[in-house]
């Protein structure tokens, strides 16, 4: 539909041609162009303004923002009188222009008389990016002897394929007779940025040769920020030259206009106000004057609902601001207030990577806390400066793992559970069938703490700039910390209220610093200046349960991917995976899905917290695996479980009966528990049915292992010595060849962009997929307070293997599950 509005409004705007200006330097029922338009001094592409509208309707589609200008000319004019000026207004997708113009006329008999006339137009566009379309109206008001005017209908294209281009045609047509008129321009940037641009115009009217056009051309030069030199040259060998001076919401022009004698005829000047622009103001003697204060008490996630969500921070938000302040000159530092904040340990090492990226552009890093522990602090410790509540209290004791074993509890409720474990690290029924860890989940477990305890370690080291014999001293000999031992021992600078922030800021720097938020980073609050659509890069969500309709939700996600497969404007995709695993079912369709978009386009996985074994199932097929240090990966393999009805309905008074035909029918039978509705089986697998379960698992087992062999461009004998349900580290996963980088969602972004041929400094447009919702619908549902089932990771297990009996199940320890 865009194509054929696009081409029909190039046809119809072409309708107007068979043209020339032989008209154009008297005064015509439709105004000249180059009569008219002596104020801009560009061409409407490439000016992009409220005044460009007034001459093309479609630049209105593009305005980013409301726009004001007022333009005069000196020609003629006297204190408090004016013989020639212009108001225009623009916001976007709507704009309103006219021009005035007052001059001394001959009459019969030798006398003279003054005549006005005021030239209207408004018009609406629709456009977005890469493109516009506009109609607009024209009228006129004042002496219509001294000025003949014809009411008018303007039809106007703008289009920016590209960085580098911008096109423009405009027809105008009168009401009253067939008068019509045609202007076209053409602007390019070289750099595809402002700093430089060239651009060329012509105007057509009725019936008039092509050769007889009336032409310009010139260039802008932006030689520093907001200062704007500009060149105009006509046909007629007049010539203009115009300086642009912006202060950011406003700005001011003066363009004195050189006859064909290259004798000054006239100076126009100009006044604008609107959206703001970035201006040497910005650049240069407003550099370093702000701090970007972000406050992150609630819970820090990768998506927010649209309303009732304000405690939820995203991760994309978080970097983004970030990067932003990197990139604003106005911005001397961040301060991070981090009372209250939930963060997984992932993502807390995530933010903390690109704190490291501010500090390095010299920019300050200023942490607030109130109490903390390893995670906020592993967080915190990237700061330069370190403010801790006078009360608040530290708490290192490094890292344990483990969970509550059931076995006792199942006996005493008369609850049989037969664990199906055949590959050595897959221990997710544990919990049901032993009373402690086995070696080989103690093995793999330590292992993963291991290298969590040395990566915070090590980061904490550097930043503190302490021995690795110091920090061990921390955790083992004393653990915690009040604010006087933590500044004392060195762990913060300095000990205040978040209150007090600004000025303990202000005692560091030598100045005082405005505190601003996300909203005033200059990459939000300057509208991009870059012509065309940007390209964009799909972010897709994968977290939770390896479900149809719940947790990953597997069905919307395989509809996703195809239509990204499709999606011209989608140049790559990063799919965040943060997956435990659950059914291999689910597991598949989104596995299939990815690889097929893979073949269309670039796709990088991100894992998180874990994607392990149906989470890591999902990510196979990526070109490329990126992960954290501290993620937890792998778990290539299948496990089982069942559970039976072993005195547990008797306790409760529950029977089943039943008739049946066929051997194994009734495997599966039994009682419902009432309120919650999970079935629950009347008795154990026979040798038989084990055996046959036992054989799909290996079946299954073998496949996986086959599967990612592929994905992953190994052998199968090369996976199976990583896999058997083995768990592993990030560091371990990349070591073993199951992950290719190490990084987080910024590097996954940055790779995609690479990899789809997006030169460095081009802006990218990121598109999260799915969509929260407006808001939480749990909300509303009444709740014990304390008390969710919903959320209780063992129930979780427990439900799942019962609602799917006989089912092997790619997935891991309850305790490993993240949360969004």
């Amino acid at each position: 539909m865009r194509r054929i509005a696009v081409v029909c409004v190039f046809l119809m705007t072409l309708s107007v041609l068979g043209i020339n200006a032989s008209c154009a330097h008297q005064i015509a029922p439709i105004p000249s162009y180059y009569s008219q338009t002596d104020f801009l001094l560009t061409t409407p592409g490439a000016a992009g303004s409220a005044l460009g509208g007034y001459v093309n309707p479609a630049a209105y589609g593009l305005l980013p923002g409301f726009e004001h200008q007022f333009f005069w000319s000196d020609q003629g004019a006297k204190l408090g009188s004016l013989r020639r000026w212009g108001l225009f207004l623009g916001v976007p997708h709507l704009g309103f222009g006219c021009i005035h113009h007052r001059q001394t006329l001959p009459t019969v008999g030798g006398q003279t008389r003054k005549v006005s006339i005021t030239d209207y137009r408004m018009a609406i566009a629709e456009g977005e990016g890469s493109w516009a379309i506009g109609l607009g109206y024209g009228w006129s008001g004042g002496d219509s002897q001294g000025y003949p005017r014809e009411n008018i209908f303007q039809l106007g294209l703008m289009g920016r394929p590209f960085p580098y281009v911008s096109l423009g045609v405009a027809g105008n047509f009168a009401t009253g007779s067939s008068n019509r008129s045609g202007i076209f321009d053409l602007a390019v940037r070289p750099l595809g940025n402002p700093t430089v641009t060239l651009f060329a115009d012509a105007e057509l009217a009725k019936k008039d040769r092509f050769e007889e056009a009336r032409w310009g051309l010139g260039g802008a030069v932006e030689f520093l920020p907001g200062i704007e030199l500009v060149g105009k040259y006509l046909d007629t060998e007049a010539f203009t030259l115009g300086l642009n001076f912006s202060f950011g919401r406003s700005a001011v022009s003066a363009a004195p206009h050189y006859d064909d004698q290259q004798e000054l005829s006239y100076t126009t000047y100009g006044i604008r106000g609107g959206y703001p622009k970035l201006s040497l103001f910005d650049r240069y003697l407003r550099k370093d004057k702000r701090y970007l204060s972000l406050e992150l008490k609630g819970r820090v996630s990768y998506r927010k609902y649209r309303y009732f969500d304000e405690q939820t921070h995203t991760l994309y938000d978080l970097l983004s601001s970030l990067d932003a302040a990197i990139e604003d000159p106005r911005i001397a530092g961040v301060v991070i207030n981090l009372s209250g904040i939930r963060i997984s340990r992932v993502l807390a090492w995530e933010i903390r990577e690109k704190l490291k990226e501010v500090r390095k552009t010299g920019k300050k890093v200023v942490v607030f806390m109130d109490d903390g522990g390893m995670t906020e602090y592993h967080l915190a410790s990237v700061a330069d400066r370190i403010i801790m509540n006078p009360e608040g209290v530290l708490i290192l004791p490094g890292y344990v793992a483990g969970h509550t074993y059931f076995r006792g509890m199942l006996e005493k409720l008369g609850l049989g559970f037969d664990e199906w474990r055949l590959f050595k690290y897959k221990s997710a029924g544990e919990i049901l069938s032993r009373e402690g860890m086995s070696e080989a989940d103690r093995e793999q477990r330590q292992a993963l703490l291991d290298d969590l305890y040395a990566v915070v370690r090590e980061d904490i080291r550097v930043s503190r700039n302490i021995s690795k014999q110091k920090f061990d001293s921390w955790i083992n000999e004393k653990s915690l910390f009040s604010a006087d031992i933590a500044l004392a021992e060195g762990l913060v600078d300095t000990l205040g209220r978040w209150v007090d922030a600004k000025e303990i800021i202000k005692s560091w720097e030598g100045k005082s610093k405005l505190m601003v938020g996300p909203k005033k980073l200059a990459a939000r609050e300057f509208p991009s200046q870059i012509w065309g659509d940007k390209p964009q890069i799909a972010v897709v969500y994968a977290v939770g349960f390896c479900a149809m309709d719940e947790g990953i939700k597997a069905r919307q996600l395989e509809k996703i991917f195809k239509q990204l497969k499709k999606d011209r404007q989608v140049k790559g995709v990063v799919f965040r995976v943060d997956s435990p695993g659950g059914l291999g079912l689910p597991a598949d369709i989104v596995a299939e899905a990815l690889r097929k978009c893979a073949q269309a386009k670039p796709v990088v996985v991100s894992q998180g917290n874990v994607a392990a074994s149906a989470g890591y199932q999902i990510s196979m097929y990526a070109d490329t695996i990126v992960a954290a240090p501290n993620t937890v990966t792998g778990s290539i393999g299948v496990a089982g479980g069942w559970v039976w009805n072993k005195g547990f309905g008797s306790k409760l008074g529950l029977t089943s009966d039943h008739v049946k035909v066929g051997d194994h029918a009734d495997v599966g039978f039994g009682i419902r528990i009432p309120f919650l509705g999970i079935p629950l089986p009347d008795r154990n697998l026979t040798v038989e049915e084990r055996g046959i379960i036992e054989d799909h698992i290996r079946a299954s087992y073998k496949t996986f292992v086959a599967q990612v062999a592929q994905g992953r461009k190994l052998t199968e004998a090369q996976v199976d010595s990583v896999a058997q349900g083995r768990a592993w580290s990030g560091i371990d996963g990349h070591q073993k060849g199951l992950v290719d980088l190490i990084g987080g969602l910024e590097t996954s972004l940055l790779l995609a962009k690479e990899a789809a041929g997006i030169p460095p400094g081009r802006e990218v447009e990121i598109v999260e997929l799915p969509r929260k919702g407006l808001f939480k619908l749990d909300m509303f549902k009444p709740q014990m307070p304390g008390f969710s089932m919903q959320e209780d990771r063992e129930w979780l297990y427990l439900k799942l293997i019962s609602e799917h009996p006989g089912r092997p199940l790619p997935i891991i320890p309850p305790d490993m599950y993240p949360e969004e």
